[in-house]
């Protein structure tokens, strides 16, 4: 088992190093006026973000359901990487290495989870909300080693 947390903090390393290889500046605008990162995803050596919309009857809902779109494509984004990165060091494993791996991978997500900072809203002039959330690349590690000894 240490092994695997060795492989596994070695691999949340690669996905930081990774997801920093070019940064976006977030106060960039597009063509129309609507903010950079409503058209790319930002790349930070810092940061990991996410992006959601939605369009609701109230700008309040508007923004809530915006937060939590942005939140799971974050969510999205860290499983997809983390099980890219770690599928090729267990590419010889057993099915239950594979399936503990996953687990902590899930767990590691959802702690994640309660430390996203909402960056940026925008209100498009259809009433889309736009928000814009983000998490520290650099907790990533000491998450894993939470969701590991749990």
């Amino acid at each position: 088992m240490k092994r695997f947390v060795l492989a596994f903090l070695a691999a949340l390393m690669l996905l930081a190093l990774v997801s920093c290889a070019t940064g976006t500046d977030i106060t960039q605008k597009n063509r129309d006026g609507s903010p950079i990162w409503t058209t790319e995803i930002p790349s930070s050596n810092r940061y990991l973000y996410g992006v959601g919309k939605a369009k609701l009857l109230g700008e309040s809902s508007s923004q809530m359901a915006a937060d939590a779109n942005a939140r799971l494509d974050l969510a999205r984004q860290i499983r997809v990487n983390l099980k890219e990165n770690l599928s090729s060091y267990y590419s010889e494993s057993g099915a239950s290495t594979m399936e503990a791996m996953e687990q902590v991978m899930v767990q590691t997500v959802d702690l994640a989870m309660n430390k996203v900072v909402v960056e940026q809203r925008w209100t498009a002039k259809d009433g889309t909300v736009w928000s814009l959330v983000s998490f520290k690349s650099k907790d990533l590690p000491a998450l894993y080693k939470d969701a590991a000894n749990k």
